[in-house]
């Protein structure tokens, strides 16, 4: 089956799967305006992503758009706290709300990482870094989540948890969720399943 329109609905939990090479990753860069169309477009929230420019693009991503990277892209320099805020940090157009230390704190507490806040990820587990992760792509409230491959290389009863928290994360942030996985163990979880190989020729 060929897709010529794919919508997806505010709030909506989906698993994106499909072969290794199959472009998932490039469907969530597309999805991030990271990569541009070479056909047709992509409108988010009545915003046409390809019509913008660089700038406007790293601030809509920045504003609008949580990322989960598959190896957590850390600042090692910098402790927990720093991490999770770093949209703000690396962002000047994004204005900090005034009460966000507290928002830090409650992310922090809601994953159980509330006393590594001082830490470096050096100190950190994989599980705790991953947590951190979470807390920084939802640190600026955003309408969309998007995770890759977020439980690569973690055991079964983990994969389980962190999928969990990223469900109960958007949820409690109203963000609307979209991971891509290999795993089949994890596809229940979601309302919807993509195949990204429906988006063949």
């Amino acid at each position: 089956m060929h897709i010529d329109r794919f919508e997806i609905s505010s709030g909506e939990k989906i698993a994106i799967v499909g072969p290794s090479g199959s472009g998932k990753t490039t469907l969530l860069d597309l999805l991030a305006g990271i990569r541009s169309p070479t056909a047709g477009e992509i409108i988010f929230n009545d915003v046409n992503l390809h019509e913008l420019n660089d700038a406007q693009k790293r601030k809509f991503r920045a504003s609008k758009i949580g990322l989960v990277f598959q190896e957590f892209e850390l600042v090692e320099y910098l402790t927990v706290n720093d991490n999770i805020l770093l949209p703000y940090l690396i962002n000047k157009q994004i204005k900090r709300p005034p009460k966000i230390n507290n928002r830090v704190v409650e992310l922090a507490r809601s994953v159980g990482i509330e006393d590594k806040l001082s830490r470096k990820p050096l100190r950190l587990s994989q599980g705790e870094k991953q947590r951190v992760a979470i807390c920084r792509s939802l640190i600026h409230q955003p309408d969309l989540l998007l995770a890759d491959e977020p439980t690569g290389n973690l055991d079964a009863a983990n994969k389980q948890k962190i999928v969990s928290l990223l469900i109960e994360q958007a949820e409690r942030e109203q963000s609307t969720l979209i991971v891509v996985t290999h795993d089949q163990s994890l596809i229940d979880r979601f309302d919807r399943i993509v195949d990204i190989s429906e988006f063949g020729n």
